[in-house]
């Protein structure tokens, strides 16, 4: 395991007086969020990304405002974050061997203390429960796998997670070997899907009106659809559409709330189906929801999510000009939040392979654009830019 040092306050000061920020190994949060539970805590979060990446330190008592971070300090002590974490690491984290140390950064000249955890890189991957050990729920649990990407974490599944892990590796595999390794499933080994059980719930949906109770059943109806079939392998029938339409419909009343979370679970739901939809279907979900999801897109009071992201892309069927547009709008417009946590959600990939012109045109548009930056001293403006085109070396 190698060593992960842990960084004094002066070191902590300097690196954002010289506007370094964060990194594949260093996250700063301004406090512990201790109201969120499990995956949502973006604590547990990213101190499970860096275990799954190289380790690192994540820093609480530092905010960020426009382009600067400050050291805002906490009133937490050492001992009470080395609890809690311990904690929700128990409940939420599998397997057991999740090493962090928590540590004390303070200046008593400035009198302001921040709290630094040390993690550590394991000889094994971690993922979060969604549903913690303690849970009353009988269903399954799903598990997410978070992934230091950058200076940002994104989650995975667990199909997501093996190919981000295993694909350099696999480029040199043969046809055959790859079959071998990672072979197609087939039906047997396919997770069994309930048509009936799905129907009944989504009947319940439509009858209770208690909020708490819908929201389990939302919840609920999360899990279930991560056992839809996928249409390309076992063909979406007549009596799978008709309880899917019924969902989205109910859906469809319900993203207009103002609850986030809601909102986000919805997005959620709807991205799970369209992975997995017949043509028929996802035409269904482009009537109804297309336009929606424009709207929440450049909503500037709603933040952009990875399956709002995700969404609109496959709804308009990645569409080049599209994709380009998306492209250059996350370059241009979006805050700072934004693209930082969701630019890799943009699919470049999709959008540059196989095709020379479409390469040669961002590149062309990216290099002018932080030329530009260079020559106005514009460091956020160039940072985005260089980013993107790290990107695209990394798909062409």
């Amino acid at each position: 395991m190698a060593e992960i040092g842990r960084l004094t306050f002066k070191q902590l000061e300097r690196r954002l007086k010289t506007r370094l920020g964060e990194d594949e190994r260093l996250e700063f949060k301004p406090h512990l969020f201790e109201n969120k539970k499990g995956i949502k805590n973006p604590i547990l979060k990213n101190v499970v990304a860096l275990a799954n990446a190289h380790g690192g330190n994540l820093i609480i008592g530092v905010i960020r405002q426009n382009q600067d971070w400050i050291i805002t300090g906490t009133s937490l002590d050492r001992e009470s974050v080395n609890n809690w974490l311990s904690q929700i690491v128990y409940e939420y984290v599998e397997p057991d061997g999740l090493s962090f140390e928590t540590y004390t950064i303070e200046s008593a000249e400035k009198n302001l203390k921040c709290i630094g955890i040390v993690v550590h890189k394991e000889s094994r991957y971690f993922a979060v429960r969604y549903s913690g050990r303690s849970s009353r729920k009988e269903s399954k649990t799903s598990y997410y796998f978070p992934m230091r990407i950058g200076s940002s974490t994104q989650l995975l599944d667990s199909f997501n997670f093996i190919k981000n892990i295993f694909s350099s590796w696999a480029m040199g595999l043969s046809g055959i070997s790859k079959q071998e390794i990672f072979p197609r499933p087939t039906p047997r080994e396919k997770r069994e899907f309930n048509l009936e059980y799905f129907k009944m719930r989504i009947a319940e949906l439509g009858e209770i009106k208690e909020e708490n109770t819908r929201r389990m059943l939302v919840e609920e109806l999360r899990d279930i659809l991560t056992n839809l079939p996928f249409d390309h392998l076992n063909p979406w029938t007549e009596s799978l559409r008709k309880p899917v339409y019924e969902l989205t419909d109910i859906l469809k009343k319900e993203i207009a709330t103002n609850d986030s979370g809601l909102r986000n679970r919805i997005l959620d739901m709807l991205q799970i189906i369209a992975k997995r939809a017949d043509d028929k279907t996802l035409k269904e979900i482009e009537r109804g929801f297309l336009n929606i999801l424009e709207e929440l897109y450049v909503d500037t009071k709603i933040g952009k999510t990875s399956d709002l992201i995700h969404l609109l892309q496959i709804l308009h069927h990645y569409d080049p000009d599209y994709m380009k547009k998306m492209i250059k709008d996350a370059l241009e417009n979006w805050d700072i939040n934004d693209f930082t946590n969701r630019h890799n959600d943009i699919e470049i990939g999709k959008y540059l392979s196989g095709h020379a012109d479409r390469i040669k045109g961002l590149r062309l548009y990216v290099l002018n654009k932080i030329e530009i930056a260079r020559k106005t001293q514009n460091h956020q403006m160039r940072e985005r830019y260089e980013t993107v085109y790290n990107r695209i070396r990394s798909v062409v």
